[in-house]
C-alpha cells in the first residue's frame, strides 16, 4: 500500500512542479540605480585613471607586482613544505 501511495505522491508532485516551473523561470529586469539628478549611483573622478601622472608610480606598481609574485609562489611552496613536514611526523 505504501508503494502505491508513494508513486501517486510522486506523480502529483511532478505535475504540480511542472505547472509552476514556467512561472518561476521568467526574467524580470529593472532600471539601474540612479544617484542625484538622474546620474549613475557612482560617478568616477575626473582624473581617476590618469596613470601617467601618478606619483611614485614605479614604486607602487613594483610593490604590487612583487606582492602578487611572492603570494602566488609562496603559498604553493609553503603548502608543499607543510604537507611534507606533516608526512614525516
Amino acid at each position: 500500500m505504501s508503494f502505491a501511495s508513494n508513486a501517486l505522491r510522486k506523480i502529483v508532485v511532478s505535475e504540480s512542479v511542472a505547472s509552476i516551473a514556467p512561472c518561476l523561470r521568467n526574467m524580470h529586469a529593472s532600471t539601474s540605480a540612479l544617484g542625484g539628478a538622474h546620474e549613475p549611483a557612482y560617478v568616477h573622478a575626473k582624473h581617476m585613471y590618469n596613470l601617467g601622472e601618478m606619483t611614485n608610480r614605479k614604486l607602487k606598481f613594483g610593490v604590487a607586482v612583487s606582492g602578487a609574485l611572492v603570494t602566488g609562489l609562496g603559498i604553493p611552496v609553503f603548502a608543499v613544505w607543510f604537507a611534507q613536514w606533516k608526512a614525516k611526523a
